[in-house]
């Protein structure tokens, strides 16, 4: 089931995606899927297929334009995810393996501006999200997941004239999850908590002096909430996620290459 699913939203996202050829207007304006399988062995060739389509929708300021394309590769690695209890260590497993545990897709749409300092970036994404845990006293390890609604927001700052040939940018901004349902030791989503991501990168840009040029972007992730509810009551009347606190946080590499067609 798992499989189908995950084939059905990589189709999805190649019929939206395609290269650009459209009406030349002032501003960039774009309309981009994304595709993440965080620490995952079939997170290259997703990443790279994904990256490779292309953004749909996109304009320039140029006039002289016949067409603008973004190829982008990204990488998104989860660099901290940690358990504490008040019974003891919490094992975590490695995330390295062929199972789509944790995978996401959305829809970013935004404006890149090319004259002026401020651009914006609105998503709204699905997210499944899996914790594979040993707790302590237990015999093997269990799977926390839980599946997201993820509507973001962010801004970009960017410092330097489009006649310089090295920019730079930052981009703070901060995404919501909302969980839809959740499985683990109980089939029910109170057990799992929604809460804030804070969003934060920096970038820098190289112009290849005609238009084109690539960006490198590193993004910092952190989850402003637990994972698990303390408050969650079980059916027997205990709160077994008392004293449960959580740390989440992840990386993500983009590396972007525009090209410009002249007419």
């Amino acid at each position: 089931m798992r499989k189908k699913v995950l084939i059905l939203i990589v189709a999805f996202i190649a019929l939206l995606a395609t290269n650009v050829n459209g009406q030349v207007t002032r501003g960039q304006w774009y309309l981009r899927p994304t595709v993440e399988v965080p620490n995952n062995a079939l997170y290259g060739l997703i990443g790279a297929l994904s990256g490779m389509l292309g953004e749909a929708g996109l304009t320039c300021a140029f006039t002289d334009v016949d067409s603008y394309q973004v190829q982008a590769l990204f990488y998104k690695a989860i660099v901290c995810r940690r358990v504490n209890t008040p019974f003891g260590d919490v094992r975590n497993e490695p995330w390295w393996d062929w199972k789509p545990r944790n995978i996401a897709a959305g829809l970013h749409w935004g404006y890149r501006p090319m004259v002026y300092p401020i651009g914006f970036d609105l998503a709204f994404g699905y997210e499944r999200q899996n914790w594979r845990l040993k707790m302590p006293g237990a015999d093997d390890y269990t799977n926390y997941s839980k599946q997201m609604l993820t509507p973001e927001v962010s801004l970009r700052f960017s410092f330097g004239s489009m006649e310089s040939s090295r920019r730079f940018c930052f981009e703070p901004g901060m995404r919501y999850n909302l969980a839809l349902s959740a499985k683990g030791d109980y089939n029910d989503k109170e057990y799992v908590n929604n809460g804030v991501t804070g969003l934060f990168g920096i970038g820098y840009y190289k112009s290849m002096g005609d238009g084109s040029g690539t960006w490198l972007i590193v993004r910092y992730e952190q989850d402003f909430f637990d994972f698990f509810n303390e408050d969650f009551t079980a059916p027997d009347g205990t709160k077994p996620y008392k004293g449960f606190s959580t740390n989440n946080c992840a990386i993500m590499i983009t590396l972007k290459q525009t090209i410009m067609t002249k007419k």
